[in-house]
């Protein structure tokens, strides 16, 4: 009966211009029961579904609250988020979603976000801060008043922001019976429609995208959800997507500057250094003489670090600021060897290990070259020349032969 129920409703959201269909009717709970607050449940393993009369207290009461933003972090609960991913599993089912294997669902949420999931613990969610990776801890709060989350539904295998249930599907529609005396926030939202073709789309597009593989989503997410799609590479370091990394570098190409200096070279959670290799392998592969600011601004940005090379404050230490040189020299370093235009800001003089050669101590330079050799070069193919062209750098700067 109650999956039934939940077809129908699923049909009339896909098919809003075909005739309305004939709704089952229930019984309202008497509004303003305690009740309606504290929802009931089927346990199927590790999986909870709703009961439909506590999916039905539970629409009622978000209709009371209205859209009263500043109230929903005292009022909204995991129930409401149950409700809501309940609903949204057979909207992704019924538009065209393939629910990915646990296992691999588990892997992708690894390698795009950095989290792990643990199916043997009892929480049935993780949230996904999208402006800090390493923001872990747990809230059950819609997205207002500036927040960015995303909730991973471990039971069900796709990702969800958490909306009111009125922001996703037309009630007035699939229960008549409550909207009759109705006089909330929600009927006079001008744009509510809209609203709710919207977040349906979103829900659809980024996990089509993310878990289907389904690159007929991405135009729309790029035009729709930029920030979202953006922060996975700048937040998260999701680079193996090349599509997605082409987009963001060319997005942020006149912001060079600032995108060096924060989503190259980062620290992670747990406080240590993480180079998005990736990113320095785009920045190699695309430059040319029109397309300088990526390659310069790296440059920069190593020569200060080189510059406080002591200096306490930094966030690296050492040995990160010396695994830093050496993965930017071998983009740059390489790069200044093969093409003339490298170096304008520079008149052409300079690379990164002949700056440091030149201006360190033979101490430092020979401190450098151990830490190379202690780590076999990083594995990096140029660095080991690399070192070796720098050492003919002079005050006149580069070799001419």
């Amino acid at each position: 009966m109650k999956r039934m129920l939940l077809i129908q409703f699923i049909i009339f959201l896909k098919l809003i211009s075909c005739k309305e269909q004939k709704q089952e009717q229930e019984q309202i709970v008497e509004q303003g029961q305690e009740q309606a607050r504290e929802l009931e449940y089927i346990d199927e393993g590790q999986s909870t579904e709703i009961k439909e009369d506590n999916f039905k207290n539970t629409l009622i009461k978000q209709i009371e609250e209205g859209d009263q933003h500043e109230n929903w972090k005292n009022t909204y609960q995991k129930i409401d988020l149950d409700a809501l991913v309940y609903i949204e599993d057979i909207i992704l089912t019924n538009n065209g979603y393939e629910n990915p294997e646990k296992d691999v669902f588990n892997e992708k949420i690894k390698i795009i976000f950095g989290r792990t999931i643990d199916n043997q613990s009892g929480n049935s969610y993780l949230k996904i801060d999208m402006s800090d990776k390493c923001d872990k801890k747990m809230y059950y709060i819609p997205n207002s008043l500036g927040l960015n989350f995303v909730y991973v539904t471990k039971n069900y295998n796709f990702i969800t922001e958490f909306i009111p249930l009125p922001l996703l599907f037309d009630y007035q529609k699939i229960y008549p019976d409550i909207s009759k005396n109705e006089k909330s926030f929600w009927n006079r939202m001008d744009d509510l429609p809209e609203a709710r073709r919207f977040n349906q789309q979103l829900l659809i597009s980024r996990n089509k995208y993310l878990f289907n593989d389904d690159e007929s989503q991405f135009p729309w997410l790029i035009t729709n959800d930029i920030y979202f799609m953006e922060s996975l590479v700048t937040v998260f370091g999701y680079t193996e997507d090349e599509k997605l990394l082409n987009w963001v570098m060319g997005r942020n190409y006149k912001k060079a500057e600032y995108f060096i200096e924060n989503y190259v070279f980062v620290k992670n959670c747990k406080g240590n250094l993480e180079i998005r290799k990736d990113i320095l392998n785009y920045i190699g592969k695309n430059c040319n003489e029109q397309k300088t600011a990526y390659i310069e601004h790296l440059f920069k940005h190593t020569y200060y670090l080189i510059d406080s090379y002591q200096h306490e404050n930094s966030k690296f230490n050492e040995k990160e600021k010396i695994k830093i040189l050496a993965h930017a020299a071998n983009i740059y370093d390489q790069l200044f060897i093969n093409h003339h235009f490298i170096g304008k800001s520079n008149r052409g003089r300079w690379n990164i290990l002949g700056t440091y050669f030149y201006n360190s101590s033979a101490e430092d330079w020979n401190k450098l070259k151990k830490e190379f050799i202690l780590n076999n070069y990083y594995n990096l193919p140029n660095l080991k020349s690399l070192v070796k062209y720098a050492e003919r750098f002079s005050s006149a700067g580069a070799p001419y032969y």
